[in-house]
C-alpha cells in the first residue's frame, strides 16, 4: 500500500497531467482544487494574486493561445528541487515543495518552484488548497533554493502569537482553513493551539518567495523591499 507521501505525489502528477498535452477547457483540473483557495505567483511579468479557480481559468486562456500559435503539445511536470512532502500528524493535511518544468513541443521553456498545500477529504482524496510559485524562463539563471534565517520566520511567529498587524501581510493576502477563506483574526484564534517551536519548522526560499511549514500550517511569504510579508496561510 502506498504511503501518504506517495499518494500526495501521485495526486500532483495527476493534477499536472490533467492539463498537460490536453487542449482547453481543463474540466478535469478543477476537480483537484478547492476553488476559493489562495494563489500567489512571482513571475517575470510581476506578482499575481488570485484564487485556484481563477488560476486554472488563466491557464485555459494561456494554453488556448499556445495551441492556436501552432504548438502540438504543452506539458508540465515535477523536476528538481525536491519534491519534499510533509504530512501533518493528523494525516489530513500536507505540504509539498517541488520544482516544475513547462515544455512546448518537447522544449523546456519555463522552470520554477511550487509551494503547495493539500487537504484530505472524507473519501480519502487529496485536494489542492493553496499554491505559491516562483517562475523563471529557462534562458535565465536558476535562483538558488535555500533553507533560511530567522527573518523569514519572524512574521510567522508574530501571527502565531496572536498579532494581526497589517504590516505583517502582503496587500491582498489571505488565509484559508480547510480550503475555506477566513479572516486573519479568526485564523489567529485557530492557530493558538500550535505548539511547535520555530527550530522544528521547515523553511525554504527561492529568490523573493518563501515557505514555512510549522507541522500543521503552511505559510507562503513574499520579499518586498527587503522585508518578508505573509502572502497566504493554509491550515
Amino acid at each position: 500500500m502506498p504511503s501518504t507521501e506517495e499518494t500526495v505525489l501521485a495526486t500532483i502528477d495527476a493534477f499536472l497531467a490533467s492539463f498537460s498535452d490536453v487542449q482547453p477547457p481543463f474540466t478535469a483540473t478543477y476537480k483537484f482544487v478547492k476553488p476559493d483557495s489562495y494563489v500567489v505567483l512571482s513571475h517575470p511579468s510581476g506578482i499575481i494574486q488570485s484564487s485556484l479557480e481563477e488560476l486554472v481559468a488563466s491557464w485555459e486562456d494561456d494554453l488556448t493561445k499556445v495551441y492556436a500559435s501552432g504548438a502540438t503539445s504543452a506539458s508540465e511536470s515535477v523536476i528538481a528541487p525536491g519534491p519534499e512532502v510533509r504530512v501533518a500528524p493528523s494525516g489530513t493535511f500536507a505540504s509539498v515543495w517541488a520544482g516544475f518544468g513547462f515544455k512546448i513541443n518537447g522544449d523546456e521553456k519555463i522552470k520554477g518552484v511550487y509551494a503547495l498545500s493539500f487537504e484530505k477529504t472524507d473519501d480519502d482524496k487529496w485536494l489542492l488548497t493553496g499554491l505559491a510559485d516562483k517562475m523563471w524562463r529557462t534562458s535565465d539563471a536558476t535562483p538558488e533554493t535555500v533553507a533560511t534565517s530567522a527573518d523569514l520566520t519572524e512574521p510567522v511567529e508574530a501571527l502565531l502569537s496572536g498579532k494581526t498587524d497589517e504590516s505583517l501581510f502582503l496587500p491582498g493576502s489571505g488565509a484559508t482553513i480547510s480550503g475555506t477563506r477566513t479572516s486573519w483574526a479568526a485564523l489567529s484564534t485557530a492557530l493558538k493551539t500550535t505548539t511547535s517551536s520555530p527550530s522544528d519548522w521547515a523553511t525554504r526560499t527561492v529568490a523573493d518567495v518563501g515557505f514555512v511549514w510549522t507541522g500543521s500550517v503552511v505559510v507562503t511569504l513574499l520579499n518586498k523591499d527587503g522585508k518578508w510579508l505573509i502572502s497566504s496561510v493554509q491550515a
